[in-house]
């Protein structure tokens, strides 16, 4: 029986840990002696397995090392039966439940840990090694294998089992898994030793990566293969390579690398006997460039598209065909060629529909009625994403209907069915499985039209995510329209400077892409935007845009756009008749095409330039049409702009409009920064007391305060205050 002196002892080192309690107890049974408790958890489990046989003791070292007590594995790792019998006898092992008695393990870990942690380091190799060859034998998983050769420091052997536990793992989609597998052999592989595995562990790795979203490493990773590739001349590795770094480099938005590397995945196809692969990356890359308004370059590429279709004598039906003459044709609509363009793609559009897979034929659909739209026939391209939709939509292809529809707004827009549009477009919005650019389509649509109707703070809100994302992966004509909204959207809240700079980096831009479509309608405005503010340079320069599209489209729209703008400059020069031609020129081309956002404003422009040149009947005809157009698409700034062009000429606008429009004109009619500035007249500020209150130059205010006086038809400060307090103006805005 022990002593008290024993039993405190034994307590205190134990220090509350059961294990190490039991381990005491037993080691003081066996001795009776104080002096033998031992000091640690350590000491205890060492001093017990040290009073076991010799095989035992044996063993308990490879159970340790193995972490695992298959019975068939330790005895072909050379580990005694009676040894084994002996730790269960000892009741160090206990056979695990479920195993048929055919494994056990440590009846608690810390035996194996402390046993583990005292082994010399070459017992320790010798006896992974030995574990390895066992496991092997008796086929365990390479990865369990594999981990024995690392701990050998054997990392020749290791690495191909890590390789092939890796693919085991990606069979079963556990990339991540994978990944981490992969990059354990490539730190045990050397760098010169087994060249073609070590590349194959490489490529492997970058395929995991990429499918875990980590493109970082899955670029570092492929961009080795690829030069070693190259250094090797395998044509055939370095274009499955380069296509596979092109995919990742378009999801980092790293367009100039991924086109780089689009162009040497067709080189290397077309050298290696695979001319359609060649071909398709020339079209993935022409798909982008158009997309980013270089049209020329991707033209160029379908044709070499071309060739290599032609040179493998590729069936009519098979989908690379299709593909490019689908392309071909939405760019060769976009150059102008638009009666051969639409042919082309509506002869895909059949093939695709007879033929193709539904994937396929979707993406043609959306060719097709792309190419309409870009040669404003417009109820035939509404038609065509109509058809479109419901195509996708029949067939369950959910992210392709979301596309579909979010394309059907810039039509619904232009036409001036803005309602349609916002609902559409929201519809798209509140679909959290939307792809990213219907989502930011749809998003640009909707506050650009917000914006025309005045809705300033959510229209901002929506251009400026969707302004980011078109920024980031090169879609010019989102860019456009984004752009155009947010110098709108400054212009209302009477931010002029920020107005002015962005519509100078549009026409900029305009001048240097081959963007022919959506830049027509915002270089309009943008051409009014400067000729108000007598910015002659900038006009010019819209003015010089908008020639080369119309000269290179010959669209009615484009034409129409360009006849406002050299009216515009007509109108700035003083030459009121000549003004008067080019806009009513302008109006007979739009009616044409039947674009009611487009013929208003240009109607309003039109009136100034009638009254001016002595005309006012028609000045107020146009004026009281644009006004009710604006009206019907609730356009608020645009009918206010009626209404004040209207006072400006001397026209009662409560007899042409009634009193109820023109108060609600009025009082929609003044920006925010405007009605900050008139409740300060109001408040009997001067314009130098406006200025510090607000943090404006005097020079600002003074335009400020002209603004607002010819929105309210007035001459005076006072006369201003007096009107604004009859609508209510003072009061309503905040």
């Amino acid at each position: 029986m022990a002593t008290e002196d024993i039993v405190d002892t034994v307590v205190r080192r134990a220090r509350g840990v059961p294990f190490y309690l039991e381990e005491l107890a037993s080691a003081v049974a066996e001795t009776g002696d104080a002096a033998a408790v031992p000091e640690s958890v350590t000491d205890a489990v060492l001093q017990r397995v040290a009073r076991l046989p010799e095989a035992a003791q044996a063993a308990a070292q490879v159970i340790a090392v193995s972490r695992s007590a298959r019975f068939d594995v330790l005895v072909t790792a050379g580990v005694q039966e009676a040894g084994i019998e002996e730790l269960l006898d000892a009741g160090v092992l206990m056979q695990c439940p479920g195993s048929g008695g055919g494994e056990a393990a440590f009846r608690h870990a810390l035996t194996g840990e402390a046993l583990y942690a005292t082994l010399p380091w070459a017992r320790r190799r010798r006896l992974h090694a030995a574990l390895a060859r066992a496991m092997e034998v008796r086929g365990e998983a390479p990865g369990l294998v594999a981990g024995h050769w690392e701990k050998a420091h054997e990392p020749t052997r290791a690495g191909p089992l890590l390789l092939e536990a890796a693919e085991a793992a990606c069979r079963v989609h556990a990339y991540r898994d994978a990944m981490d597998t992969i990059k354990r052999a490539l730190a045990l592989w050397p760098a010169d030793a087994e060249g073609r595995a070590r590349l194959r562990a490489l490529e492997l790795l970058g395929e995991c990566a990429a499918r875990c979203g980590e493109t970082g490493e899955a670029v570092r990773a492929w961009e080795q293969v690829a030069a070693a590739c190259r250094v090797a001349g395998d044509h055939a590795g370095h274009a499955r390579i380069a296509r596979c770094l092109a995919g990742v480099y378009e999801l980092a938005d790293d367009w100039p690398r991924a086109l780089a590397a689009r162009y040497v995945a067709a080189e290397k196809y077309a050298r290696t006997g695979r001319p359609a692969e060649a071909a398709a990356e020339r079209l993935a890359a022409a798909s982008h460039l158009h997309a980013a308004g270089d049209l020329t370059g991707a033209m160029r590429l379908v044709r070499d598209a071309w060739r290599d279709i032609d040179a493998a004598q590729i069936d009519p039906t098979a989908e690379v065909r299709i593909r490019a003459l689908g392309t071909e044709g939405l760019i060769r609509t976009k150059l102008g060629e638009g009666a051969l363009g639409i042919e082309l793609s509506r002869q895909a559009l059949d093939l695709a529909l007879g033929s193709g897979p539904d994937a396929l034929a979707a993406d043609i659909y959306y060719l097709y009625a792309d190419a309409l739209e870009q040669r404003t026939s417009y109820p035939a391209a509404l038609d065509a994403w109509t058809d479109a939709l419901s195509f996708c939509r029949t067939r369950g292809m959910d992210a392709d209907a979301h596309v579909c529809l979010a394309c059907l707004t810039p039509a619904l827009r232009h036409t001036g069915q803005w309602d349609r549009a916002l609902h559409a477009g929201q519809e798209v919005l509140a679909q959290r499985d939307a792809p990213d650019v219907a989502r930011m389509v749809a998003a640009g649509e909707v506050g650009l039209i917000l914006a025309n109707r005045g809705t300033t703070e959510t229209a901002r809100r929506h251009l400026a995510r969707a302004a980011a994302y078109a920024q980031a992966h090169e879609l010019f004509g989102l860019e456009i329209d984004t752009g155009w909204g947010l110098a709108r959207t400054d212009a209302l809240d009477g931010d002029d400077d920020s107005a002015t700079i962005r519509l100078r980096e549009l026409t900029a831009r305009c001048l240097t892409r081959e963007e022919n479509h959506y830049s027509v309608a915002a270089l309009r405005w943008a051409a009014t935007y400067f000729a108000r503010r007598d910015l002659r340079d900038d006009l010019g320069a819209c003015t010089d845009a908008l020639a080369r599209i119309a000269a290179a489209t010959g669209t009615a729209e484009a034409t129409a756009a360009l006849a406002h703008a050299l009216a515009e400059a007509a109108l700035l020069e003083g030459d009121a008749p000549r003004a008067v031609d080019r806009f009513e020129r302008a109006l007979a081309l739009l009616e044409a095409v039947a674009l009611p956002p487009e013929t208003a404003e240009t109607q309003v422009r039109a009136g100034t330039a009638l009254s001016r040149a002595g005309d006012r009947t028609k000045a107020v005809e146009r004026l009281v049409g644009a006004y009710h157009t604006a009206r019907t698409l609730r356009a608020g700034p645009l009918a206010s702009a009626a209404t004040r062009e209207l006072r400006e000429i001397g026209e009662d606008v409560r007899r042409r409009l009634g009193s109820r429009a023109a108060r609600r004109t009025d009082m929609i009619g003044l920006t925010r920064r405007e009605g900050e500035v008139l409740r300060l007249v109001a408040a009997g500020l001067t314009n130098s007391e406006i200025a510090s209150r607000l943090f404006l130059s005097t020079r600002t205010v003074d335009m400020h305060v002209r603004n607002l006086l010819a929105k309210l038809g007035c001459h005076t400060r006072t006369e201003a205050v007096r009107r604004a307090e009859d609508l209510a103006v003072l009061t309503t805005r905040s």
